[in-house]
């Protein structure tokens, strides 16, 4: 009798913890556009002495991105026109990935100390792009209770995308927030902030970009976006294919709906 009653037990204890958190996260007041206390040009930059902005830009479809600027390095240098550049960070990190190393190997300040006005951006749903105009980062869109019960987010969003179910419809399974793929990136956050910087500098930008980086880049430059936006592009560690892949693990899951469930927020779906 104990034994038939195990299984029972344990759904009962998980359906009361996935009740109090659906009651404490309802309880939970919302705050928009919630920002860290501190940026990354006062906790990374100006304490290694170079000056730094913090600026945001709002992508058409309504995030909040962060954007820091150094438009100088440790030595000004005067009367010189500073060229900008716009250093884009990879998967898994943000602008912080570029200056966690010591200033001669932080290529960011390199390139602020030989003379250019650099642009660090952040992308959508990493820490310091965590706004958005009208929704919070935790926001749900409801659906049905059984359906929750039944599956966590990540396999509802596998069993939508193994069906081929449109995009809007996807939209309103998951959280609002977290509904974008890397094409939105490449659609919406870079063109955002090439414009941003074009428009802070009246100056074509160069751009450097690393692995999602370079995604994103030849995404973009392929359809003839931004292309007269862009006065060199250095793609490191670029990615346009997976021919070339040698590990059976990461072909094998390349071959996957794997690919397709973002296991950690601010991943990207592929």
């Amino acid at each position: 009798m104990a034994s038939n009653l195990g299984p029972w037990m344990i759904c009962g204890t998980l359906l009361g913890i996935w009740l109090c958190m659906e009651y404490c996260e309802a309880r939970t007041p919302r705050i928009l556009h919630a920002e860290p206390s501190i940026g990354i040009c006062e906790e990374f930059v100006k304490p290694k002495g170079y000056p730094c902005q913090e600026h945001t830009v709002i992508t058409k479809d309504g995030f909040i991105l962060g954007l820091q600027r150094i438009p100088e390095g440790r030595t000004p240098r005067s009367n010189q026109t500073r060229q900008p550049v716009l250093v884009q960070h990879g998967i898994l990190v943000d602008g912080v990935s570029w200056l966690i190393s010591p200033p001669e190997e932080s290529l960011p300040l390199i390139l602020a100390d030989s003379g250019f006005d650099v642009w660090i951006s952040n992308t959508r749903g990493t820490r310091w792009s965590r706004g958005h105009t009208t929704l919070n980062d935790t926001d749900k869109v409801h659906h049905s209770p059984f359906l929750s019960f039944l599956y966590d987010r990540e396999t509802v969003i596998l069993l939508l995308q193994s069906y081929r179910v449109l995009r809007w419809q996807m939209y309103f399974v998951f959280q609002a927030f977290w509904a974008w793929s890397w094409q939105d990136l490449s659609e919406n956050d870079l063109p955002a902030m090439f414009e941003y910087v074009q428009g802070q500098t009246q100056q074509k930008l160069n751009y450097v970009g690393h692995s999602l980086g370079t995604l994103t880049a030849m995404a973009a430059f392929s359809e003839g976006k931004l292309v007269d936006m862009v006065k060199s592009a250095a793609l490191l560690s670029p990615i346009a294919h997976l021919n070339h892949i040698t590990s059976p693990l990461i072909v094998s899951l390349s071959k996957t709906l794997i690919s397709d469930v973002r296991i950690i927020p601010f991943i990207p779906k592929f």
